[in-house]
């Protein structure tokens, strides 16, 4: 029996034998779309996270009050500064002398709280953000309408809001809200700007003077963080060490081992989340490892019982005198065919599932990683776990199979 005709006995075996070819069938394709489904939402959440980096801090560096290399880390709780004397505080002095660096082309510094926005019946749990105007460009961020913080609003302490698109939904349901008021903590602040919509997180915020978030809502007199707008990229290393330098000396540190802030650059960030997203990425290797090894036990039972159920057929042929090697040779392109089929439909599942994730909004990339692991995985888990009902049927002796009969 040649090749082309062990392929249209495997067709007329599958077609006669319907329900262990759809057991062998969702075996196999269950295991290849969860495959390639996992490792494309982990791609996807990956790429979405490192995008979001890129897109929000474009030549940003970030200077945190707290020390990366230290074992005591700096922390905050309740809005209040967690810190004594002069240990791991930023302040509005240190702004100044940030924005005297060459190099620098915006400074902005902020507070941040999370409090309850009211408006009439609606609410929401919102992120506060106390900014100054440099704020705007800085973040590569774009007013969509009404005015943003002005100096004027940090010098007499107002109580505005500037909100973003998702508050809008959410509070006033996208009605205008230029005016309108809100209630936070208990204090009524008016909404004088809505920012244009950028991405999940920041639409989710309210911008208000960092004095009045500073004095009023949040009481915490120390800056969160101070973000620094670059002029040239390449140089970005080069402030760095100087900003560090010119802070080092205003705190009187003469030690970098006694360094209680940190200045993060992009490359910082995309590094620690990298290390997150491997951590992700990882941790669904071992599921599709898992539903690996499910999958190799579904097939060894399948093929199992498929040698039980062909034992006549096996007889017949080695009554005619069939040889071992091509009952195995039958038994092993049959089932590189099946996996080949399943496996199409498996990774066709999978782009259905993905586009389908895409049009509601979830991030996901199929990776060709993945195909590839799944097509010789399949290969080799059906070739393995047949090999064994193969060599078992093609050592069938006729009067065995009677006996069985």
């Amino acid at each position: 029996m040649n090749f082309l005709e062990n392929i249209f006995d495997a067709l007329e075996n599958i077609w006669s034998n319907k329900l262990r070819s759809t057991l062998s069938m969702l075996g196999i394709i269950i295991w290849v779309s969860s495959v390639i489904i996992m490792i494309a939402v982990g791609q996807g959440a990956e790429n979405a996270v490192l995008s979001r980096i890129w897109e929000m801090w474009t030549n940003i560096l970030t200077v945190s009050p707290w020390s990366q290399s230290s074992t005591s880390v700096y922390a905050r709780s309740f809005g209040k500064s967690a810190s004594s004397g002069n240990e791991g505080i930023l302040e509005m002095e240190m702004v100044d002398i940030i924005k005297n660096i060459e190099g620098v082309k915006y400074v902005s510094p902020s507070v941040t709280g999370r409090k309850q926005a009211i408006y009439g019946k609606n609410n929401t749990n919102a992120s506060i953000n106390g900014i100054i105007p440099e704020y705007l460009d800085s973040s590569n961020t774009e007013l969509d309408y009404g005015v943003f913080i002005s100096e004027n609003h940090i010098e007499n302490m107002e109580q505005v809001a500037v909100i973003g698109a998702t508050i809008v939904e959410t509070l006033f349901e996208w009605a205008n809200p230029i005016w309108q008021d809100i209630v936070l903590q208990n204090k009524i602040y008016t909404v004088i700007g809505v920012l244009k919509e950028k991405n999940r997180w920041t639409d989710e915020w309210v911008y208000i003077p960092i004095s009045t978030a500073q004095i009023r809502l949040l009481g915490d007199k120390y800056l969160w963080l101070i973000d620094v707008n670059v002029e040239n990229s390449n140089e970005i290393d080069k402030v760095k060490s100087e900003i560090e330098m010119k802070l080092m000396a205003y705190q009187g540190i003469t030690n970098t081992e006694d360094i209680n802030f940190t200045v993060s650059s992009q490359t910082d960030m995309l590094e620690t989340i990298s290390s997150v997203t491997d951590t992700f990425k990882i941790l669904l290797w071992w599921i599709a490892a898992i539903s690996l090894v499910v999958g190799w036990i579904w097939v060894m039972n399948i093929m199992l019982v498929s040698v039980m159920e062909r034992t006549r057929e096996i007889w017949i042929r080695k009554a005619i005198w069939a040889q071992n090697g091509n009952i195995l040779f039958q038994f092993l392109t049959e089932s590189i065919f099946v996996c080949l089929l399943w496996w199409l439909i498996g990774i066709g599942i999978s782009f259905w599932v993905v586009n389908l994730m895409w049009n509601f909004g979830l991030n996901a990339e199929i990776a060709s990683s993945s195909i590839v692991l799944s097509f010789w995985c399949s290969i080799w888990i059906w070739l393995f776990f047949w090999i064994l009902p193969a060599y078992n049927a093609a050592k069938l002796k006729p009067i065995d199979a009677l006996r069985f009969e």
